[in-house]
């Protein structure tokens, strides 16, 4: 009976000293707390191919239609072609077709990365007669921290 005691004593503690670990985890890092020990990479379509290699969908945009992104990378392709700053198309493209990093979700641009770019690149978008496009929206980006991964 003490024996069985003990081994209760210990499973509990090990599941305390799990538990413990988890919500650590989510508390210093929440966007690799539920990441997939199996990502799944694609080829990166069209202009975003030379940034890089391998995009993982969904996109920020909950959207996987690989044809319904090339659609709207096309309709921005001036924007991401313009000189307005030399970041503007891999921040379209870290955006639409998220960078693949095994072991981690997908990756995205950074927030200070993107306000730098819309603010360099809002009076060429303004020109055209249209407001900053909402797919390259720099609210929700992750910011740069300590052990978090985002294109900069």
């Amino acid at each position: 009976k003490q024996w069985y005691q003990r081994r209760v004593r210990g499973l509990h503690q090990q599941h305390m000293i799990m538990l413990v670990f988890l919500v650590f985890l989510i508390l210093v890092e929440p966007s690799r707390a539920f990441v997939s020990s199996q990502t799944i990479c694609n080829p990166t379509i069209g202009y975003c191919s030379e940034h890089f290699n391998q995009t993982k969908l969904p996109n920020k945009f909950s959207e996987d239609n690989y044809q319904k992104i090339i659609n709207i990378q096309m309709h921005y392709e001036e924007l991401a072609l313009s000189e307005c700053h030399p970041g503007i198309s891999l921040l379209m493209c870290s955006t639409l077709f998220p960078a693949c990093t095994p072991g981690y979700d997908i990756t995205l641009p950074c927030h200070d990365f993107c306000e730098e770019v819309k603010a360099s690149c809002l009076p060429f978008v303004k020109k055209a007669g249209v407001a900053w496009p909402f797919y390259f929206d720099c609210l929700g980006l992750p910011r740069r921290k300590r052990g978090r991964f985002c294109i900069n």
